[in-house]
């Protein structure tokens, strides 16, 4: 069994890399939405048809795709980082209390 300190340090380390997620998935969110900026007007590709502007319109319409399913993922990850280490502290205070429930201690 773990010590409370042992329990706290990993509480913690758990609830730092959710942070760590969390920010990874803001960032992939603020790519998504610049690179969705990035869409351009016909006029831009005028000089070369619309067969160019069509591509562009699809690798761009991709990748901000790409980056916005990455930023969920890690939001979701972030999520499950910090439900196990709800559920670890949970866990460890249950056992504590069933094994200070099992022997009494003698003085």
């Amino acid at each position: 069994m773990l010590s409370a300190e042992e329990i706290k340090v990993a509480a913690e380390a758990l609830g730092s890399d959710a942070a760590v997620w969390d920010d990874i998935s803001s960032r992939l969110a603020d790519a998504s939405a610049a690179t969705n900026s990035m869409h351009s007007s016909d006029a831009a590709f005028c000089w070369k048809g619309d067969e160019l502007y069509a591509q562009y319109s699809e690798i761009i319409t991709a990748v901000a795709s790409y980056l916005s399913a990455g930023s969920a993922s890690a939001a979701d990850g972030a999520q499950v980082l910090r439900e196990v280490r709800d559920l670890f502290i949970a866990r460890e205070d249950e056992s504590v209390s069933t094994i200070n429930g099992m022997w009494e201690v003698q003085s």
